[in-house]
């Protein structure tokens, strides 16, 4: 089923779609329901199709796309095989995580302060919100500094200790930034500072 965010409705996987429904009453009783799918242009990519008195459906084998917005509409016929409107939900595709854009995180040290911003670091779909953990340490692997998840912000300061329990001295940080969509889909930036 599609993950539903804000008004929006998110999916991954690009050959199936299910979809769910209720609300539809008719005094002489449901005959039959039907959905059909359709893309932003609304080109068909599912025709009409009877699914008798279920309220769910599977579309197996399609071939969506990334970014791709879909259009599903489902409608009732009752036993005097008079259609009701169809009610309309869009799905969008999100089938690839957030993109490293080439660019560097931004790391500026003002004394023991140090701000982080990877605003840059990542190509992400301005209208779909991400979450992000960001890791610093002592070393590679190491969480010893920070150790943050779901954070919705881009930007973070940290102070710069001069030691941790597992590093006595400490010249460089290891910086891990993984971004997140609502999917799960994510992409992983990495980089030292050297102090």
């Amino acid at each position: 089923m599609p993950l539903t965010v804000g008004p929006v409705k998110l999916q991954s996987n690009t050959s199936l779609v299910q979809i769910s429904w209720s609300g539809f009453e008719d005094t002489s009783g449901i005959d039959f329901y039907e959905y059909c799918i359709s893309d932003e242009r609304n080109a068909t990519i599912v025709d009409w199709t009877n699914v008798h008195l279920k309220t769910v459906a599977s579309a197996r084998g399609l071939t969506l796309h990334n970014t791709e917005t879909l259009n599903v509409s489902v409608r009732a016929t009752n036993t005097g095989q008079h259609r009701s409107e169809a009610v309309h939900a869009s799905i969008f595709i999100i089938s690839q995580p957030p993109a490293l854009s080439g660019s560097p995180i931004l790391v500026t040290r003002n004394e023991h302060l140090i701000h982080i911003d990877w605003e840059q670091a990542f190509d992400t779909l301005p209208e779909i919100p991400v979450v992000c953990s960001l890791v610093v340490g002592s070393g590679e692997g190491f969480t010893d500094i920070l150790d943050i998840n779901y954070y919705t912000g881009h930007t973070y300061d940290i102070v710069a200790p001069s030691s941790t329990l597992i590093s006595p001295k400490i010249t460089e940080l290891f910086f891990t930034i993984t971004c997140t969509y609502p999917t799960g889909m994510s992409s992983v930036y990495r980089t030292i500072f050297t102090l």
